[in-house]
């Protein structure tokens, strides 16, 4: 049985659903730019064929801005609205579940979602994930820098494509973590920061 909402937890989903109406103007802007870009490139494009033209030079149209163009920009504004729209309904269902329930799985930016190997199952697994797994679930949203270790890299794809993983490689993921996230706080940072972007409660620091 689910808990009752708390100020916290009401104050969390009034804040989610901020970050996606910001998300979503800033996705509608960025494409209304694209669009704009694109009309000026037809114009453009048509008034150096009228020239070309008049001119009895031979024009290639494989070159033009096409309406199709439009059509693949405003399609992938959809999809990412679409996306934005999954993540918050996902992350309220989440803040309301009790710790045994299962979770609804967030997908990253690129609309993919984790293996299960990666994922947890409910917020009482999350509480007991241990600094390594939140890393691995964090680098796979993006929550962290990029690795500039190659093998680090190889070693992620491992974990979330589900292959084995062998020990030498969880110790140089670990090695890598102590880096980036030296003191306890950080990694305690990188929870909470995890946390919310799955839509659970944060841990008390």
């Amino acid at each position: 049985m689910s808990s009752e909402p708390t100020l916290k937890s009401l104050q969390q989903q009034i804040d989610q659903l901020t970050n996606l109406v910001e998300k979503q103007n800033k996705i509608i802007l960025s494409t209304g730019e694209k669009l704009m870009q694109i009309q000026l490139q037809q114009q453009k494009d048509k008034h150096n064929s009228l020239e070309s033209n008049s001119n009895g030079v031979e024009t290639n149209d494989s070159e033009f801005v096409k309406n199709e163009d439009i059509v693949q920009l405003v399609g992938e504004l959809q999809g990412q609205l679409l996306t934005l729209d999954y993540k918050s309904f996902s992350r309220v269902a989440n803040s309301k579940r009790s710790t045994e329930q299962t979770l609804e799985i967030i997908p990253n930016h690129d609309g993919e979602f984790p293996s299960e190997n990666i994922y947890p199952s409910n917020k009482k697994e999350f509480y007991e994930y241990d600094d390594l797994k939140i890393y691995i679930l964090a680098k796979f949203y993006e929550l962290i820098p990029e690795s500039k270790n190659i093998d680090a890299d190889d070693v992620f794809i491992k974990y979330f494509t589900d292959l084995t993983v062998e020990d030498s490689e969880k110790i140089l993921l670990k090695s890598e973590m102590k880096l980036l996230l030296p003191e306890k706080a950080d990694r305690d940072e990188l929870f909470n920061k995890l946390a919310v972007y799955l839509g659970v409660e944060e841990k008390i620091i």
